[in-house]
């Protein structure tokens, strides 16, 4: 009966040294999987974060086309203003020779 008691001491023990390592190997695990979660969630802020970077940079690019357009647009209108003050212009210069050849003749 000492024996049979000593043997399942024997057992308990050995029992309780394989729950702890068990123990430990859970705690170990549940730590990770914290770290792992922690690491989980600054991506997805990082993600989150670059997301909201990229389409602020998109509105930025957009506002930059239309300002692009608008500008071109502008200087189409300049330069469709600076042929039209040019021709003119021309007209002008040659009504004054026609007048300054006339003008010559009547002097003569």
């Amino acid at each position: 009966d000492q024996k049979s008691l000593e043997e399942s001491q024997k057992n308990v023990s050995e029992a309780q040294k394989v729950l702890e390592e068990q123990r430990e190997q859970l705690n170990e695990e549940r730590q990770n999987l914290q770290e792992d979660q922690k690491f989980l969630e600054e991506s997805q802020t990082s993600l989150s974060d670059a997301r909201k970077v990229l389409e602020e940079q998109r509105e930025e690019l957009v506002e930059q086309k239309q300002n692009l357009q608008d500008d071109q647009k502008s200087l189409e209108e300049s330069q469709k203003n600076v042929s039209e003050a040019q021709k003119v212009l021309e007209e002008q210069r040659e009504q004054l020779n026609e007048e300054r050849q006339n003008l010559q003749e009547d002097q003569k």
